[in-house]
């Protein structure tokens, strides 16, 4: 992911259990950013821990959220499934 340069522009990208492996996964979105179509998204799926809650706060206060979900399987672990505009709010 650090090193990626796709040769298009995308509606949506998608997060799905990867961004917490980062130290910095603010910065990371930032520079993905670039590689959005003007109204694109990001959708960005993680399980629930006290470390992800952390990084779902640093994003409210960033990017402007549009729905959201929380799945909660068999074994009882649940994830938080979040949909945000791909843009950084104005401030």
């Amino acid at each position: 992911m650090n090193n990626y340069i796709p040769n298009e522009l995308f509606d949506v990208i998608v997060f799905n259990e990867s961004l917490y492996y980062f130290n910095d996964a603010i910065e990371v979105l930032k520079r993905y950013e670039s590689y959005l179509k003007k109204e694109g998204i990001f959708i960005i799926l993680m399980v629930v821990t006290a470390r992800n809650k952390s990084i779902w706060r640093r994003l409210e206060s960033l990017y402007q959220p549009i729905d959201e979900t929380i799945i909660t399987g068999k074994s009882k672990v649940s994830y938080i499934c979040k949909v945000y505009m791909g843009t950084i709010l104005e401030k």
